[in-house]
């Protein structure tokens, strides 16, 4: 039996299929995909992974990554503001965004590795696929993937001539606006260009200043292919992007009835009264200063491809270039306590190299053997300052430098210069030992290398004040890992719609430094690598034709040294600390299932359980942790949808699409302390679409039951925090023109 991973192999698959459905009408349709760097159709991959095509993308409405949870039960995208959104998979996430610590679920663009958390939103610009694979990804994807990883595939050109117009509108004001155009310029060369602009309603509000959190994206891609010759294609591919947020408008939480640790000069009656005003309207939040963030980031890519009859040789070199500007009002109330300003700047530059057998080629061994080898550099500069400015309702104001002649505010601020370098080998074969059983092996060398300069510093008029608050150093970090890979699969002959694997894979997530530590001491404090080895038995089916699909797994993962936030109080200094926990254990079920009953329906549903706990875990302020679940994973989760689609006598087709997705209740910090209880979401989707397919009309609801639901919690202070909530209803009308 021949591997079933080559394009030509992938190509008759899916002309079978198609065949198939033309018959019956009720075949799912295959997808091609790359999750493990070659291509191969989704239930061929011994993966659990959730792929989305261009048409489920647009039918579903989604503008960016974040729309895309909710379809995923194990999915978890938590987040306060644009610039501080995390992502967590199976329970394997982190919720800093600093640049002194890492994701744990990799972003890739194109097949560019994205570093920062800040550009996780990625705007959805035209593009063909989203793959989102779950469980650790280290042998082929490398850096920080230990959770799983997250890959968008923006369209190819095109051979003939596409031109496309889109427009929109929304509640509140909401408009979207796009436009591209694709084709070949000669017989070898074509290009693509496409932008964006689109500006979404917030659904927070702050009271004093009737300001929303609106956002604003602007957009745009170009991209141009060459084919010199039947072996060899090249493409640069360049992308600007502008996001601005007007307002960071979160809600203050407590669990002591107090305002907040630097504020004792508020009187506890005036603290009461905002407290219930608070309370009593989840959207709504009065602060001093409504904050507000902006990101420019500008990326470019080269890939070349040379593809011979036994060999297939991939080089892809990435760039990316962002700068960030926030302001956040820490304490998320009307009083002038703290405040936080901060500027970020980071280049980006990756390459990537990869040799891989043909099919059919001179080493693959008669169609028994596929491999691939592949090396990865990388270099992030990254800086970042921030200033933390205690106000006149701060401690600092109320009761310690106003005898010494200081008015406030009281800037501490904090710099660091961060050069990140790393470098990879890796390596992967599968072998085909009988027509039913194959085994895949893959093992993945990794070096990080952090030097940094870290520096605390205050106004220098006021610096004999803070003495504590004035220090620099520099430090040199080195992480390295070797993650091996083993999986072992069944494709009985008799059944060949069915496939199981079983698999053993490890993760490794890089270490760190710590984020605003005010004590050298702390600063000084990095935190080590976390480790990820995990144990998956899945399988994948189709049934009654091709019309049934039901794919499960069944993992178990140990989790050792996970970076974990506390809260540690050090003299007069309440600071975050991160460090690592000890161990972790987390076993899960999974269950996909997609049925087309008639050629004009689609039914799918999505579950998952999820047993997640720390083992151990002392907390660095104190206190054991141990048999805590792990924050932003709920236990069990599950998303069901039914799509219709129906002709008209006019000859055009009317579809229709109702989702609901559930989340159980779930902590966001170890402590457990801060919750939100479960919550299910409702959208619904219509479109119509004319005989020739140029024009498309939509209609989108989202979150239509209006459901408010907290997204985060971010602790300040071991009983204090500030939440953010989920967007409420939003709807919006579209016309798309193709010509």
């Amino acid at each position: 039996m021949y591997l079933k991973s080559s394009t030509y192999v992938v190509v008759a698959v899916f002309c079978l299929t198609a065949s198939q459905a033309f018959a019956n009408g009720t075949a799912i349709e295959e997808v091609v995909v790359t999750a493990q760097k070659r291509t191969e159709t989704q239930q061929d991959v011994s993966a659990s992974f959730n792929v989305y095509s261009e048409s489920s993308i647009e039918n579903a409405g989604w503008s960016d990554v974040k729309d895309v949870a909710q379809q995923i039960p194990s999915l978890e995208l938590i987040g306060s503001a644009k610039t501080r959104t995390s992502v967590f998979i199976r329970g394997i996430g982190t919720n800093k965004y600093d640049i002194g610590t890492e994701g744990s679920i990799g972003v890739f663009v194109d097949g560019i590795y994205v570093p920062r958390f800040s550009s996780l939103m990625q705007n959805l610009l035209d593009l063909e696929r989203i793959e989102i694979l779950r469980g650790p990804q280290g042998t082929l994807y490398g850096r920080n993937t230990i959770g799983g990883a997250i890959s968008l595939y923006s369209k190819p050109t095109e051979y003939d001539w596409v031109r496309t117009v889109e427009a929109g509108v929304g509640e509140d004001d909401s408009y979207s606006t796009s436009a591209k155009i694709s084709g070949p310029i000669s017989d070898e060369l074509q290009v693509y260009a496409g932008v964006t602009r689109r500006e979404d309603a917030g659904s927070r509000e702050e009271l004093t200043s009737e300001e929303h959190n609106d956002e604003e994206v602007t957009a745009g891609r170009f991209k141009l292919t060459w084919i010199p010759t039947d072996e060899i294609e090249t493409t640069f591919t360049a992308d600007y992007s502008s996001q601005k947020e007007n307002a960071v408008l979160n809600e203050y939480v407590t669990l002591d009835g107090g305002v907040f640790l630097l504020s004792p000069g508020i009187p506890q009656t005036v603290a009461d009264a905002v407290l219930q005003t608070e309370a009593a309207d989840r959207l709504s939040s009065a602060l001093n200063d409504k904050g507000g963030t902006e990101l420019d980031a500008l990326a470019a890519s080269y890939a070349f491809s040379w593809t011979s009859e036994d060999l297939i040789f991939e080089s892809v070199t990435g760039f990316r270039d962002e700068e960030l500007t926030e302001t956040v009002d820490n304490d998320a109330l009307p009083f002038d306590i703290l405040l936080q300003e901060s500027e970020q700047t980071s280049k980006t530059i990756s390459q990537e190299f990869k040799l891989a057998s043909e099919e059919g080629g001179a080493y693959s061994m008669d169609y028994t053997l596929q491999w691939l080898v592949g090396v990865f550099l990388y270099k992030d500069e990254a800086q970042r300052e921030d200033f933390t400015n205690l106000g006149a309702d701060s401690v600092a104001a109320v009761f310690q430098f106003p005898p010494l002649g200081l008015l406030p505010p009281y800037p501490l601020g904090f710099d660091v210069d961060l050069e990140t370098r790393s470098w990879a080998v890796f390596a992967e074969a599968g072998y085909y030992f009988t027509d039913e059983w194959s085994v895949t092996a893959g093992i993945r060398y990794s070096k990080d290398t952090k030097e940094f300069t870290y520096a605390a510093f205050t106004d220098p008029s006021q610096a004999f004040a803070f003495p504590d608050d004035n220090f620099s150093f520099d430090d040199r970090l080195e992480f390295e890992s070797t993650d091996p890979k083993l999986v072992i699969k069944w494709e009985p002959e008799d059944h060949p719609d069915f496939n199981a694997y079983l698999s053993y894979s490890q993760g490794y997530k890089s270490g760190g430094i710590q984020f605003i530590a005010r004590r050298i001491e702390v600063a000084e404090e990095s935190f080590d690598k976390e480790i990820l080895k995990a144990t998956e038995l899945g399988f994948k089916t189709r049934w009654l034709n091709q019309s049934l699909q039901v794919n499960g797994a069944i993992y178990h993962y140990k989790y050792s040294d996970q970076q974990i936030d506390g809260i540690v109080l050090l003299g007069d200094a309440t600071m975050n600390i991160t460090e690592n926990a000890g161990a972790s254990t987390i076993k899960g079920v999974e269950v996909d299932v997609v049925y087309k009953p008639l050629p004009q329906m689609l039914l799918q549903a999505s579950y998952t359980y999820v047993d997640a706990f720390f083992d151990e875990f002392n907390q660095p302020g104190g206190g054991d942790l141990s048999g805590n679940r792990l924050p932003s994973t709920p236990k069990h989760a599950a998303w069901v949808s039914a799509e219709y689609n129906h002709w008209l006598k006019n000859d055009w087709e009317l579809s229709g699409k109702l989702d609901y997705s559930w989340r159980d209740e779930q902590n966001f910090a170890a402590s457990g302390f801060f919750r939100e209880d479960a919550y299910g979401l409702v959208t619904v989707g219509m479109w119509m679409t004319n005989p020739d397919e140029t024009i498309t009309l939509r209609m989108n609801c989202a979150n239509c039951s209006d459901k408010v639901y907290r997204t985060n919690v971010f602790q300040l202070t071991p009983a204090q925090g500030w939440e953010s909530t989920g967007l409420g209803r939003t709807y919006s009308l579209s016309v798309k023109y193709s010509f």
